[in-house]
Parts: structure tokens; sequence; C-alpha cells
């Protein structure tokens, strides 16, 4: 009786120690992603009718990029104005662009910009600005 209690407690022991060995780290590749600087349009600005919203982004890794996908929101309704996904194997690379301020109402949007390298590390930034109807 007394050896298999032995062997009972030997079994935890074991039990135990496998289990605290085991990795709970599920934080991705290591390392950080592309660096993204959303040049145009600035954080927070306003833009009146048939103003041209100018878009400008910086990419930049010490690796090749990978993927990036720009989305222009419009927050009152979620639907993407623009949604441009590609990949590339440059390590720098600026994306240019212009959308031009047609809207009927008061519109908030969202400029989001996500990269992925090839090793999975992801960069998102965003800004956010607000466009004006016609007569206001």
């Amino acid at each position: 009786m007394k050896h298999s209690f032995i062997i009972w407690l030997l079994t935890i022991a074991l039990t135990i120690m496998i289990t605290s060995c085991s990795s709970d780290d599920d934080s991705g590749p290591a390392g950080d992603g592309p660096s993204i600087e959303i040049a145009a349009p600035a954080d927070n600005s306003d833009f009146h009718h048939g103003d041209t919203v100018f878009i400008e982004v910086h990419l930049e890794h010490t690796e090749e990029i990978g993927n990036f996908h720009i989305e222009m929101i419009d927050q009152n309704t979620e639907q993407k104005v623009i949604d441009q996904m590609d990949a590339t194997q440059e390590s720098a690379l600026t994306i240019a662009g212009d959308w031009v301020n047609e809207v009927p109402t008061h519109t908030d949007f969202i400029l989001r910009v996500t990269a992925t390298d090839p090793m999975g590390r992801e960069s998102m930034e965003s800004v956010s600005f607000h466009c004006h109807p016609e007569g206001e």
C-alpha cells in the first residue's frame, strides 16, 4: 500500500512539472513589423465639399515589407471608399493618391494602413478626418 502511494505521489509531481514547463507564448514572431507613416491627410483635419484629400503613406522595414492594405472607411456607414491591397518585395515604399470630397452629409472618415512582413509581423496606423457637405 505504501509503495502505490509513493508511485501516485511521484506521478502527480511529474504531471505538475510537465505542465508547468509548457509554453503559453502566443505573441507571434519576434521583432517589429514594417513602420508606417501617414504623411497625409493630417489627423483630425477637415475638408470642404470639392476639396481634394491627398493621401500619402510611407512604408519602411529592415527587410521586405510584404503585404499592405489601405482602407478609407466612412465611419457613418462603415462603407469602404478606398480598399487597396497589394504586396511588394521592397524595403521602402511611398504610396500616393487622392480622393475628392463630394459627400452629401457631414461624414467622418478613418484612413487605416496595415502592413505585414513575410514573417507575419504586422503594424497598423490610422488617422481620422471630417468631410463637410456642399454649402457648409
